[in-house]
């Protein structure tokens, strides 16, 4: 009955289908139009048993995964690199923009055209046979001799894994040369027999060797080569201020996450230049990967790392108990110890002047001294899991089929996505969708599902009320299809207080998002020149407000340091001089 009506429906509907197609076909387009179709499977939709197979291109010859496994200071970039340099053509992906560009111009410098892409920058060298970009930004369409990817034990971050595994599983390349620890060497093994890839396995060893240092007593016994470690950007600049007063003619370079990466690198080359006064750092942890650096010593200021919010009493077991009592009363945990590990591998650099004697690291207190001696010591947990986030088209897919009240609210989505996806849980789990989320929750914009997943990728400091503020106006001129300037306002002074100057790395950090955007929907942010000129601007703000020396702090910051400086030469007062234990306490900096 049900076919005949539509038969019917087809002859008084469709009469030119009917003459133009066969019977069959037209009865099978008449028959779609009436017959209803089963509710689509949430779980067939969401199905992510196997994501080696979202890369078909991947997939239609054999590769080779290289993995060069080992710690800091070891070599194992290197011979990637050289593998890289002597390839037809090929591309490195690394997780930072100061990594990327450093490939650039190394390949450039060995005479190696290489074009270099990240999020906010596009340099298309002629005739490149070669490109070097960050992990997100690695192009999956090319077919390559032979591909880097750098730091692969990021592999398992809850955050940004899936870039790593999208890369190691999707890129089309005779070789694939990986480099990082070897925690995740077992991994990655694993996923190249999934691929159907060979498997090579090179380990490397420490170059120089790294010592672990007595007890610092003061900041007089910084030494030029030093970099003091510590895990607050105010604290970072209070140490500054207490080195250069201990130490007269003294000056100390800077390095901290949000500072723009360009003043990193400005900062760590002011630092490896012999001879200009710039003989010690001061840094948080961003010193583990993206900078080249010539440290002697590295010196934890302390290890304590600000936790967010007080930790809960199951999170607080875990901790050493002599760091029990901080977390609960300043919501303070030691820093992972693979984290204390990477950053004191920074010392004793092969190819600098320390390279010779090693490296060293050391503690402002015994009890963190003890504690960097034990990561030192401590082998490093396996990374199990790789990261893994469903692409935008297969979350668009996912609205579509199944009934979710708003197809815009990405939250609901990524919710109802989670909860019937299926995984190899064995291999993977699931990174990405809980910042996601948060980025989404903090724009409220009605986006399509795909424009509100790139918004959220954008590179958004989002504890920064400014940055957050700015993107959300951005995203809101997308969704009213509006054109966007910066609307950044920069000042004609340099910053004159600390507060000023986190400011002023907001608002680079704002520009930042706008170049991003502006690669991803120029129709939308057509102004990439004049961002690009006020972020060159900010950038000269923000060295000259490192640069002076009257950089007001705050109050209660500039206490603590002065207090925890008395406390240090109190307990200097209380030990027996160095001069009577026959030790050396101050050494020069090699020649």
């Amino acid at each position: 009955m049900l076919l005949t009506r539509a038969l019917r429906r087809v002859a008084s509907v469709r009469p030119a289908a009917l003459r133009s197609a066969s019977t069959a076909a037209a009865v099978q387009d008449a028959t779609a139009a009436v017959v209803p179709k089963p509710p689509p499977d949430p779980k067939t939709v969401a199905d992510m048993r196997r994501p080696e197979w979202w890369y078909p291109k991947a997939r239609l010859s054999k590769r080779t995964i290289i993995y060069h496994g080992g710690p800091t200071n070891s070599g194992k970039t290197y011979h990637a690199l050289e593998a890289l340099k002597r390839a037809e053509n090929g591309v490195y992906a690394g997780p930072l923009r100061l990594l990327a560009l450093e490939v650039h111009e190394r390949l450039n410098d060995a005479g190696v055209y290489c074009s270099l892409f990240t999020g906010q920058e596009r340099r298309e060298v002629p005739f490149a046979t070669h490109a070097s970009s960050t992990i997100e930004m690695v192009s999956l369409q090319e077919r390559y001799d032979v591909a880097v990817i750098d730091e692969i034990q990021l592999i398992g971050s809850s955050e940004r894994g899936h870039s790593w595994t999208r890369a190691l599983l999707g890129l089309d390349a005779r070789e694939i040369h990986v480099c990082g620890a070897l925690d995740a060497s077992e991994l990655v093994e694993d996923l190249a027999k999934k691929c159907g890839d060979d498997f090579v396995l090179k380990t490397y060893e420490r170059l120089t060797p790294l010592k672990p240092l007595p007890v610092l007593k003061g900041w007089r016994d910084v030494r030029a080569g030093d970099c003091v470690v510590t895990f607050s950007r105010d604290d970072i600049h209070a140490v500054k201020r207490l080195i250069e007063e201990a130490k007269p003619g003294t000056k100390c370079c800077v390095v901290y996450g949000t500072l723009p990466p360009e003043t990193r690198a400005e900062q760590a080359r002011l630092f490896n230049t012999e001879g200009n006064g710039y003989d010690v750092l001061v840094a948080s942890d961003a010193i583990g990967m993206g900078l080249n650096l010539n440290i002697g010593r590295v010196l934890f200021r302390r290890v304590l790392k600000y936790a967010g919010n007080a930790p809960s009493e199951a999170r607080l077991a875990s901790v050493a108990p002599e760091y029990r009592d901080d977390a609960r009363r300043l919501g303070q945990l030691p820093a992972d110890r693979a984290l204390v590990k990477q950053i004191a591998g920074r010392a004793g650099r092969m190819s600098t002047a320390f390279g010779e004697g090693g490296g060293g690291v050391a503690a402002m207190d015994e009890r963190d001294a003890q504690y960097v001696r034990k990561a030192l010591n401590a082998k490093p947990d396996k990374v199990t899991k790789a990261g893994l986030f469903p692409p935008s088209e297969l979350l668009a897919a996912f609205a579509r089929e199944t009934k979710i009240a708003s197809k815009t609210d990405i939250t609901a989505v990524v919710d109802a996505f989670v909860n019937v996806c299926q995984i190899d849980a064995a291999r993977y789990a699931l990174a990405g969708h809980v910042e996601l989320k948060k980025v989404a929750t903090q724009l409220d914009v009605p986006l399509p599902l795909e424009d509100m997943v790139t918004f959220c990728a954008a590179p958004c400091n989002s504890s920064d009320r400014l940055a957050v503020a700015m993107l959300t106006e951005y995203a809101r001129a997308r969704a009213r299809g509006e054109r966007a300037g910066p609307n950044v306002r920069l000042p004609k002074h340099k910053p004159r207080t600390l507060r000023d100057l986190h400011d002023m790395c907001g608002k680079h950090n704002v520009l930042d998002c706008y170049l991003w955007l502006a690669h991803r929907f120029p129709e939308t942010f057509p102004e990439s020149d004049a961002a690009m000129a006020q972020k060159r601007r900010c950038i000269g703000l923000v060295a000259a407000g490192l640069a002076s020396r009257r950089l007001q702090l705050p109050e209660k910051k500039e206490a603590d340091a002065k207090s925890v400086a008395a406390k240090l030469v109190a307990a200097k007062k209380k030990k027996p001089s160095a001069k009577k234990r026959g030790r050396v306490v101050r050494g020069k900096r090699s020649k």
